[in-house]
């Protein structure tokens, strides 16, 4: 016998873009820290009464700082993402927020595949936001850097149905919405850097995988085919 199903709801584009943003700080935060310590800028021009014009200048004078500070900046944020994707599953903002990053087998993922999840992101955040706007069109809210690296990002753990539970128990505690926080970490130790997206099967909104994952974005669905809706 394979190992049963497991079941999760697609985080919310919505969701993620605030947890995302809020986790921002926390790499923006070091890099800007980092700057005062350092005295980056050295010694600024008076200022005038345009700001606009003042930063602009600013920003003319000091390129080669600007771009190394942009450099520490993407560091931090690589190092701030591998770290607690592959340790807890997600980071602290977004594990608070309820989600956490899978792969297709419903495990926690590996160091290597958090660290080039973190990479992709950044790039494809960079390039005209191409990476989280590609959530809106996916139908399991997966950005790109969730598709390449092959991962999902679900809310809670994924839960597999049980046969010997009534259907609706089968749903698993998030059928009425995401609960918070949401600490528990799932797969193993060493997390999951296999490559798995091969085992799964695109069918309508869901990647339905053989005795693996399945994500829905807005419903769970058991096996006597019961639905909840939100």
């Amino acid at each position: 016998m394979g190992s049963p199903k497991l079941f999760a709801k697609a985080g919310s584009w919505s969701g993620r873009m605030i947890a995302g943003l809020l986790d921002l700080i926390v790499p923006a935060g070091l890099t800007v820290g980092l700057a005062l310590l350092t005295d980056q800028f050295g010694e600024l021009g008076p200022r005038y009464w345009n700001y606009f014009d003042y930063f602009v200048d600013i920003i003319n004078t000091h390129v080669q700082t600007i771009g190394k500070l942009g450099l520490y900046f993407a560091a931090f944020y690589v190092i701030w993402e591998t770290i607690f994707v592959a340790a807890i599953g997600n980071t602290p903002v977004a594990i608070f927020f309820g989600y956490r990053v899978v792969s297709g087998k419903g495990k926690r993922i590996g160091v290597l595949r958090a660290f080039f999840r973190a990479v992709f992101s950044l790039i494809f955040a960079g390039f005209f936001l191409i990476g989280p706007l590609w959530g809106l069109v996916s139908p399991r809210r997966r950005m790109l850097h969730d598709t390449i690296s092959g991962c999902h990002v679900v809310v809670g753990a994924p839960k597999a149905a049980a046969s010997s539970t009534p259907a609706r128990e089968r749903l698993g505690p998030f059928a009425a919405g995401p609960k918070l926080p949401g600490f528990g970490i799932s797969g193993e130790l060493g997390g999951d850097d296999a490559a798995d997206e091969s085992e799964l099967t695109v069918r309508d909104a869901a990647y339905v995988a053989e005795d693996e994952l399945t994500v829905r974005d807005a419903a769970y669905v058991a096996e006597d085919e019961l639905t909840v809706r939100d």
